[in-house]
This record gives C-alpha cells, structure tokens and sequence, in this order.
C-alpha cells in the first residue's frame, strides 16, 4: 500500500514520529499496527508495552474531571447571599452609592463582588448605553472604569 493512500492524519503522525526519533538519536526499526509496537535493529525485535502511554482524548479527560465536579458539588453546602441594598433615591444615586462602596479598600472579596453584581444589574437598567456608561466613567479612573465596566458584565 502506498502512503499517499494513507489519510493526512496518518501522514502527519508518522512524519512526527519520525522527526521525534531523528531528535532522540534513536537508530532501528519500528513495527506499528492495530493491536503492537515493536522496535528492534536487524532480525530481533521486542513488542514495546504501550499502554501505559495511552493517550485519553480531551473530551474523556472533560468528562472524568466533570464526574468528580458533580461530587464535589453534592458534598457543599451551597450558602447563599442576600445582595446589599441599593440605597438611593434614582438611578444615579444608587450608582454612586455603590461605587463608592466598590473603592473601600476594607471590603471583603465577596462583600466587593456582590456591590459588582448590584452595579451590574443598575446598569443592565439601562441597556449598558452611554448614559451608563459615562456614569461609571465619571466616578472612576480610566483603568479603573475598564475594570469595573468589566466585572459588572459577568
């Protein structure tokens, strides 16, 4: 059977392969088919034990880790957080009211996150426009605007 034959795939692999062994200095002759590998030079050759290489597939890794996920997630306790109240009396006085709370340097990560959330849904009040987001623009250094019009979106 010819090589060109062969799919790209298969092409592909064995050029590799080969370029792997021109790398490694190794010197012989390989046998591939469907159930061995056997390597040797000259007459003797030794089947190779191969399946500890065995290569699981991206999608089969997924799904072994994704098991133990589930798991993992039945044996949590799931706490749940109120959100803080938007104090306020319109739109871009709950804003302000919250990003003020955003820049305290004191705030716990989770605490932090649920302000975002807050902000993200003020925001999401006005369909993320421009008013939106010159709101946020006004209250926060350029980078820090970047960052804070970032997480809310999540």
């Amino acid at each position: 059977m010819e090589l060109n034959t062969f799919s790209g795939h298969i092409k592909k692999t064995t050029a590799l392969l080969q370029q792997q062994l021109r790398l490694a200095n190794i010197n012989g002759d390989f046998i591939i088919n469907q159930n061995s590998v056997e390597y040797g030079i000259g007459i003797e050759k030794n089947e190779l034990d191969i399946s500890i290489a065995s290569h699981n597939s991206d999608v089969q890794k997924l799904h072994l880790k994704l098991t133990l996920f589930i798991e993992d997630l039945r044996r949590r306790e799931v706490t749940f957080r109120t959100l803080p109240e938007i104090e306020g009396d319109n739109w871009h006085d709950q804003v302000k009211n919250l990003c003020s709370h955003i820049l305290l340097s004191s705030l716990d990560s989770v605490t932090r996150l649920s302000y975002h959330y807050s902000l993200g849904i003020l925001l999401e009040h006005q369909l993320w426009n421009n008013t939106a987001r010159n709101e946020i623009r006004k209250l926060f250094t350029p980078r820090k605007y970047l960052e804070i019009w970032k997480i809310t979106h999540r």
